[in-house]
C-alpha cells in the first residue's frame, strides 16, 4: 500500500499530508489501521527511515 500511495504525487503529495494530519489528529497512538493505505503516524514513519 505504501507504493501505491506514493503514485499519488499531485501538488506535491498534498493529499497525503492532508491524511496524515487527520490521522495524527484522531488516532495519536497509531492503534486504528496502522499503515492503512500507506498513512503512518509521523513518529513511526520517522524510527523506519
Amino acid at each position: 500500500m505504501d507504493l501505491a500511495a506514493s503514485q499519488y504525487d499531485f501538488n506535491n503529495h498534498a493529499l497525503m499530508h492532508m491524511s496524515e494530519t487527520i490521522k495524527e489528529a484522531l488516532d495519536p497512538n497509531g492503534i486504528l489501521s496502522p499503515g492503512k493505505q500507506g498513512i503512518w503516524l509521523k513518529r513511526i514513519k520517522e524510527r523506519d527511515r
